[in-house]
């Protein structure tokens, strides 16, 4: 199943959706898109994982990466 064609709405969604058509097998996981560049995955066992697309990086990370480099540049300012 190719995500990209069928969901994208922005650049930062196609990134992720590629990201997940690089990384995951054809409907192993669902798809929701949430945000400009927000998606919720969840797998057949019901877990999910909120991804990001990180202009800086040019990365996809999960949701806790989001809050660690927020916690870090934060720290790094005061």
């Amino acid at each position: 199943m190719n995500w990209i064609k069928k969901k994208a709405r922005t650049v930062e969604q196609f990134k992720i959706l590629h990201f997940l058509n690089e990384n995951f097998m054809p409907n192993s996981i669902s798809i929701e898109l949430l945000g400009r560049n927000e998606v919720k995955i969840t797998d057949r066992s019901r877990e999910t994982e909120k991804l990001f697309y990180d202009a800086n990086s040019k990365s996809v990370m999960p949701e806790e990466n989001q809050l660690q480099q927020l916690f870090r540049l934060l720290t790094f300012m005061t």
